[in-house]
């Protein structure tokens, strides 16, 4: 039977579409099984809102137990790290370099809250791989003047006790917003979010907030670290920059085929 144009466009267009949903889960940083009808919904609106745009409800907050995981070792690592066993080195391109800062000291330094949403480099639109929390902990900058970061120093490295790496600029890490964090949503850590201290660095994806940090150091090279040298057999890294970015935009309802009227 030969198919009118019409109708072998929409079969490839269907074909398509499942072809690129069935390769796109695929793309994350490994692999994730998920139960979409126990996702988070967002708040109810008010019905007496007033005018769009006057009034937004709060975003709302992913539980921690809810929250996404990822590492390099799968979703469910769980290095059990122990306080009095932990310590994180300052060193490098520093003026006086720190080779063990305790879980304790990290607890006295001064404290600030902040929101912010986090996304996994390999969610796809619609996917699981992100949540909203409430962060809480220290300025970086305050972390890196402990040692005093040298002029010459661009990039601060970080190596994690699972062995994944990671860089960011000098001049982004010591931004007010940019905090190392011991505290979310009013809690302690988890220990599969980070325990001791990971970082949260907004604007970016995950993959630019390690998580068990237990080295910091100062260099002066673009530095390529776990995700954004390893090829993974495609032709492709994740970006070094890791800049975040809008991943769903509605302009209008259409219809997906072209030569299909919505009905009125």
């Amino acid at each position: 039977m030969e198919l009118s144009e019409s109708s072998r466009r929409r079969f490839l267009r269907a074909g398509g579409v499942a072809f690129i949903w069935s390769i796109v889960p695929q793309l994350g940083c490994d692999s994730n099984k998920v139960d979409f009808r126990s996702m988070p919904t967002a708040p109810p609106m008010e019905p007496d809102m007033g005018e769009p745009g006057n009034i937004l409800p709060a975003p709302p907050i992913t539980a921690n137990d809810r929250f996404y995981l990822q590492s390099i070792n799968g979703q469910n690592y769980d290095p059990k790290l122990r306080a009095p066993n932990w310590s994180m080195a300052i060193d490098g391109l520093v003026e006086n370099p720190i080779t063990g800062i305790t879980y304790e000291d990290i607890l006295q330094m001064p404290m600030q809250h902040q929101v912010m949403t986090m996304q996994c480099i390999g969610n796809w639109i619609g996917g699981p791989l992100v949540g909203n929390a409430e962060w809480g902990g220290t300025r970086f900058a305050e972390v890196l003047a402990l040692a005093g970061v040298r002029t010459e120093a661009t990039q601060v490295k970080f190596t994690s006790v699972d062995g994944y790496t990671t860089s960011i600029p000098v001049a982004r890490a010591i931004r007010d917003n940019v905090l190392l964090a011991w505290e979310m949503n009013g809690d302690q850590l988890p220990s599969k979010h980070g325990y001791p201290v990971r970082l949260i660095n907004p604007g970016h994806y995950g993959q630019k907030m390690p998580k068990w940090i237990t080295r910091i150091e100062l260099i002066d090279d673009d530095y390529l670290g776990y995700w954004e040298s390893k090829p993974e057999n495609r032709p492709f890294k994740w970006s070094n920059a890791a800049t975040a970015t809008v991943n769903s935009r509605v302009d209008a309802p259409v219809s997906i085929w072209d030569d299909v009227q919505d009905p009125g």
